[in-house]
């Protein structure tokens, strides 16, 4: 399928292990340097720490009030002093420690990050799901983001079983 979701009747392999995802558009072809390869759940207290050059960056779930007063939970991605939130779970029930019981089915998992757009910054494949019934993967870019904003929503992929 192209871009505009016609087909192309192109046939796509990939040498080497399966692909967890193709995408076509947007990005150039190239080495693709690599911080962190998981998938890693995203535990609420347990930052995941990444790196790519001289750029340190985390990924995290914290307390996030919402403006109703309920308390809430951020997947958080922050850079130095910058700080953007990627996804939220309510109730603020996202697992601290990996054998706690929650009210949540999933857990946000850290799936890739580097650099995939050739920026020089970090990039994310995450899944975001929040009921064991749905898969829910987000790519942020770093070449994608608003001005005010670490990372721009590149691509997701949403899938409800049975």
């Amino acid at each position: 399928m192209d871009a505009k979701g016609d087909a192309t009747a192109k046939d796509v392999s990939v040498d080497g292990e399966a692909p967890f995802v193709l995408l076509s558009g947007g990005l150039a072809a190239g080495p693709v340097a690599t911080a962190f390869r998981g998938p890693a759940p995203i535990f609420k207290g347990h930052p995941r720490r990444l790196s790519l050059g001289a750029e340190e960056c985390q990924v995290s779930v914290d307390p996030a009030p919402s403006e109703r007063g309920e308390l809430r939970c951020a997947l958080r991605f922050t850079c130095g002093q910058r700080r953007q939130s990627l996804a939220r779970y309510a109730p603020c029930a996202v697992r601290s420690e990996p054998d706690e019981a929650t009210g949540i089915d999933e857990i946000p998992l850290l799936l890739w990050a580097g650099d995939l757009d050739g920026d020089g910054r970090l990039d994310l494949l995450l899944d975001v799901s929040d009921h064991y019934n749905v898969q829910a993967f987000k790519l942020f870019l770093s070449s994608g983001a608003a001005a005010d904003r670490l990372l721009g929503e590149g691509a997701s992929f949403v899938s409800v079983g049975c």
